[in-house]
């Protein structure tokens, strides 16, 4: 409680308990465990957001890794049916269709997800808010991990001689 009938920051009050006690002060008013949208957990709302952004581009880059693996694998075995018909433009066709449309359809349908989930979740005492800033973070994310995974299954894909392709 304030001396002087103003109300004390929190957050401000978080930073000196860290700087003169080791791991700081567990601060709560009288009510703390009544109010679910203190500051405290506004504060750690935000980083929730990045960690979350984080991991979605992990997952996104791992699945792009084991994507454009199998492409390039299917990729060198057609590779001579395209040498044969002399059409090197199948190459991103099969790239946009393997590893571009999965990767894409995987942000949005998460992203279409992560919008549907709280009004499955919401009450009237709590009510979880989607951050349009994570949403845009997962699509962006995908598009362009897509986008890259795809030029890199092409580009692995091309140096490949068809005729060296082993049969069997």
């Amino acid at each position: 409680m304030s001396t002087t009938g103003s109300p004390l920051s929190v957050r401000d009050l978080t930073r000196e308990s860290t700087a003169y006690v080791a791991g700081g002060l567990r601060l709560e008013s009288v009510a703390a465990s009544a109010i679910s949208g203190s500051e405290p957990n506004r504060i750690r709302a935000r980083w929730i957001v990045l960690y979350g952004t984080i991991a979605i581009a992990l997952l996104t880059l791992a699945m792009a890794a084991m994507l454009t693996s199998e492409t390039v694998s299917d990729a060198r075995r057609l590779s001579v049916l395209a040498a044969v018909r002399g059409n090197r433009r199948w190459l991103w066709q099969h790239a946009a269709l393997s590893v571009f449309l999965p990767i894409a359809a995987a942000g949005f349908l998460a992203t279409l997800i992560y919008f549907l989930l709280p009004t499955a979740i919401s009450t009237a005492d709590a009510r979880l808010e989607p951050s349009d800033a994570y949403a845009t973070s997962a699509i962006v994310a995908a598009l362009v991990i897509g986008a890259v995974a795809a030029a890199v299954s092409v580009r692995a894909t091309r140096t490949t001689d068809p005729l060296a392709v082993r049969r069997g």
